[in-house]
């Protein structure tokens, strides 16, 4: 059983006909297709995913999420499925200097919100989905969002959001982002075969070129 949070496009969110699709999805499904399993997705708050599968809810989270070390040591990760980075969104209408003044916006309970709190230089807004930020951005209430590479070029490649760009280089920083995105597992010896399973059939579907074919649909650039 897989948990996510589904308003995180490209990764996982809900089509127009209300069917649960993205990335992550579709990685959850050929995962259970390898390991010929029935596949079962459950939809909870971002913020509470992990407490969900450390109480053992979930055996596993595929959720956008960033193989970083400031997740609890109860945690640990299936190899990576996607490379990433961070970058910030702001208005073309606002320089740089004025975006990184203000309040930016982040999903709460991420690796990104982290990074932002260890830095000790910015003023935050945490956002439990990141449309509420976008709205907002658009509002001037906060000034630029940070976010994983990937949602920000679904935004931009929206004709909807013309009024967006990047701002400044991407960033890495390998205690956060870098290292990839991951499945989540809780640790314990009961969990060991799961994560071997797993890490198999990202491997047999990298092999089969059927990662890249996900990866290729929903992203512009991976």
């Amino acid at each position: 059983m897989f948990g996510t949070e589904a308003t995180y496009p490209p990764f996982e969110y809900r089509d127009d006909a209300g069917q649960l699709v993205g990335v992550d999805v579709d990685i959850a499904h050929a995962i259970c297709e390898e390991l010929q399993r029935p596949c079962i997705i459950i939809e909870h708050p971002f913020d509470s995913l992990l407490d969900e599968l450390e109480g053992g809810d979930l055996d596993a989270v595929i959720a956008a999420l960033d193989i970083s070390s400031h997740y609890d040591n109860d945690i640990r990760f299936s190899d990576p499925y996607y490379r990433n980075a961070a970058v910030y969104v702001t208005l073309k209408s606002s320089t740089d200097r004025v975006a990184h003044s203000g309040y930016i916006g982040v999903q709460n309970g991420s690796s990104h919100q982290q990074y932002l709190i260890d830095q000790r230089q910015w003023q935050l807004t945490s956002y439990d989905e990141l449309n509420g930020a976008l709205n907002e951005l658009r509002q001037g209430r906060i000034s630029a969002i940070f976010v994983d590479s990937a949602v920000a070029n679904a935004w931009l490649s929206d004709p909807n959001n013309s009024d967006l760009r990047l701002m400044g280089s991407p960033v890495r920083d390998l205690r956060y982002f870098g290292r990839g995105m991951g499945i989540a597992l809780a640790k314990g010896r009961s969990q060991d075969a799961l994560l071997e399973s797993i890490n198999k059939a990202l491997e047999g579907l990298r092999q089969r070129n059927q990662l890249d074919h996900i990866l290729a649909h929903y992203l512009k650039v991976h």
